[in-house]
């Protein structure tokens, strides 16, 4: 298995030059001692699109958790036998929730709209909770609105994870807070991908399901390049579909029938000079796809779209006033366009 270095080398050098004061090695041995399956970072192994709930959430459950943990060191156990160190975040949402029926959690539950369960049966202990001036300061993050700098002397409001150090109180608190409303956060997200994965598996003849979003706008550059123009790059805006149909013999190799059905599923790439992400350059894209299917002899009779609820690509007056038309413009006899809530959710299930 590959590991990968969360810190730099120097880095790692020195936190083993601190445990191991006895070991004379230089940096360089040092570094060439480093085993073949372990590398340094690289862009591609960045986590992007995350979902923000589900990182606040994690990064608070840690630190809760391990303020736990010390109390247990430093305290006899018995002292803390009601308030247990949770090893999952699925241990403590479970926690505050009746038991499942039928293997799933009954609605109400997670909407907190139930007087047997809730946030208010979790133990705590009272060092926790304290919010005086005595109270122990603890290292945490948490999402904020921050003023950032920009050029031209603007200020602009951005969402970034800023480390807090606060009142153990203040930290529970919030998490307590979350706790409230990330179980149905959750379910939503979990059912939205179990009703989509079902539509792709059980997908009917003539119909087809198409996955929308942008992606970052991609900088174009040169073989040969003058100075000046690094700072006027060329930049294209960069659409991808997932397209999911059944497969044809004379195109895939195989034939699908309702007996034996075969998903065959394609990436359907836009790339256009037009920076502007709207949804004229959404009709001009789902035309695109269109003119593919019909170049395949793919008859498509329902199209289902899944997109996220950006307002200014798919889900506005004006995006609806487009997809009004979808009948008229490609011919489908049944259109859907569904939104996922949670998109950025997907990796965490």
């Amino acid at each position: 298995m590959t590991h990968i270095l969360e810190k730099t080398q120097t880095d790692v050098y020195l936190d083993f030059i601190g445990e191991n004061p006895s070991i004379k090695i230089a940096q360089r041995m040092f570094e060439r001692c480093k085993p073949y399956f372990v590398r340094p970072v690289r862009p591609k192994d960045r986590q992007t699109c995350c979902c923000k709930y589900h990182v606040e959430f994690k990064t608070v459950f840690k630190s809760c958790m391990e303020f736990r943990k010390k109390l247990l060191i430093e305290n006899e156990p018995n002292e803390c036998y009601s308030t247990p160190v949770y090893d999952s975040i699925s241990d403590v949402v479970n926690a505050t929730l009746c038991e499942k029926v039928d293997g799933s959690h009954n609605l109400q539950c997670l909407k907190r709209n139930c007087s047997d369960c809730g946030v208010k049966i979790l133990n705590f202990l009272p060092c926790e909770l304290d919010v005086s001036d005595t109270a122990e300061f603890v290292k945490w993050e948490k999402f904020e609105n921050v003023n950032v700098n920009v050029k031209g002397n603007k200020t602009i409001k951005k969402l970034m994870l800023v480390k807090k150090e606060s009142q153990v109180g203040e930290l529970f608190s919030y998490f307590r807070k979350l706790i409230e409303t990330f179980p149905v956060h959750q379910h939503r997200a979990t059912w939205q991908n179990e009703q989509f994965q079902n539509l792709v598996r059980n997908l009917p003849e003539k119909q087809c399901v198409c996955v929308h979003d942008f992606s970052e706008n991609y900088r174009c550059s040169e073989l040969t390049e003058i100075q000046s123009a690094y700072f006027q790059k060329t930049e294209v805006s960069v659409h991808v579909t997932i397209l999911h149909r059944h497969a044809l013999l004379e195109y895939d190799g195989v034939d699908s029938s309702e007996d034996f059905p075969e998903i065959i599923t394609e990436q359907f790439f836009v790339i256009s000079p037009d920076l502007v992400h709207d949804q004229y350059f959404v009709h001009q894209v789902r035309n695109y796809i269109a003119e593919y299917l019909q170049s395949i002899s793919y008859s498509v009779e329902t199209m289902h779209e899944f997109t996220d609820g950006c307002a200014a690509q798919y889900k506005s007056r004006h995006c609806f006033g487009d997809i009004s038309q979808t009948s008229d413009d490609f011919g489908y006899q049944h259109f859907t366009r569904n939104f996922f809530r949670n998109f950025p959710c997907k990796r965490y299930l």
